[in-house]
């Protein structure tokens, strides 16, 4: 079964139709849990309750519901799987696997945390569409792209650039 993990995924479903030959989406997200909290959301409790309602009306239907986890499903068998309050680098060991097994990484906004790196298959093709950190800023989120294309020995496939276009 082909697998895409998909970082920081909020309420973006636009990915499982652009890529409907993947059948299993792993999402994950920092949220409700966060380590950067904003004014207008100090903490995260809104966050379940729109991302159910965001789905659903995306037809999508939530099929199972744990403590960190939520599992969707579509008409055309497409899986969900998203792990929420999972902020980087504080994943738990599932996630983790999860990473591990994936055969696509979708990147949309911020580049994750470096740890990802160590973390995907050599043979993972990339899918994105970020903008970086400053590295001196903040030296655990590199560029991740910038990271990649650097690494080509060890990521030989080609990173695709696409916003669900």
């Amino acid at each position: 079964m082909t697998q895409a993990i998909y970082i920081g995924a909020g309420f973006d479903t636009d990915a499982v139709f652009a890529l409907p030959h993947i059948q299993r989406f792993v999402y994950s997200d920092g949220l409700p849990l966060t380590d950067y909290p904003t004014a207008s959301f100090p903490d995260g409790s809104w966050f379940i309750p729109r991302l159910k309602i965001e789905f659903m009306e995306k037809g999508f239907i939530l099929k199972q519901e744990t403590s960190c986890k939520l599992v969707f499903t579509n008409s055309a068998g497409q899986v969900i799987d998203y792990y929420h309050s999972q902020p980087f680098p504080r994943i738990s060991k599932e996630l983790e696997q999860e990473i591990r097994e994936s055969d696509y990484m979708i990147l949309c906004g911020f580049d994750p945390h470096k740890k990802i790196l160590s973390m995907i298959k050599s043979d993972c093709c990339i899918i994105a569409a970020t903008y970086g950190y400053d590295e001196e800023d903040d030296p655990e989120h590199v560029s991740t792209i910038r990271e990649l294309k650097r690494s080509t020995d060890k990521y030989p496939n080609p990173i695709v650039f696409n916003k669900w276009s």
